[in-house]
């Protein structure tokens, strides 16, 4: 028997401004649909230069960019959202320190007939036994 999906929380993970402003449009309704809370999940990728004495963590690019499209998607929503920023090698490696078991995830881009990063990440989430929502950016435009 499966373990049902937790609806008690809508986790929306961030991709591009784009895909991620139309899965915040879908998961705002479906927490106000269902009283869920909302979480927006900003995975920030570490980069690791190689130096002469060995690997050294990089000093931290600029953000600003980051942290306004965040401030953009959060106003989208209309609804409070719980924002969690994760330093990270892979934007998997983020959704995995961040979800819960069987948590109902929802992430937005493009499809494309070549699978794409994003649609590979949604496999590799539904493996992790989370549900996927793929919000087609296109279809969702403001």
């Amino acid at each position: 028997m499966e373990t049902p999906v937790s609806t008690s929380e809508i986790n929306v993970m961030f991709t591009t401004l784009r895909g991620t402003l139309a899965a915040m449009r879908v998961a705002a309704a479906l927490a106000r649909a269902t009283g869920a809370r909302l979480r927006l999940i900003q995975p920030r990728l570490a980069t690791y230069p190689l130096r002469s004495a060995g690997y050294a963590l990089a000093a931290e690019p600029e953000v600003v960019d980051a942290d306004r499209e965040r401030e953009q998607v959060v106003a989208t929503a209309g609804l409070p959202v719980e924002v969690l920023v994760s330093v990270c090698g892979r934007i998997a490696d983020a959704a995995a320190l961040a979800l819960h078991d069987h948590s109902l995830v929802i992430i937005g881009g493009h499809r494309s007939w070549l699978p794409t990063q994003l649609e590979r990440l949604q496999r590799t989430l539904e493996s992790l036994g989370h549900v996927v929502v793929f919000v087609n950016e296109a279809d969702h435009v403001a």
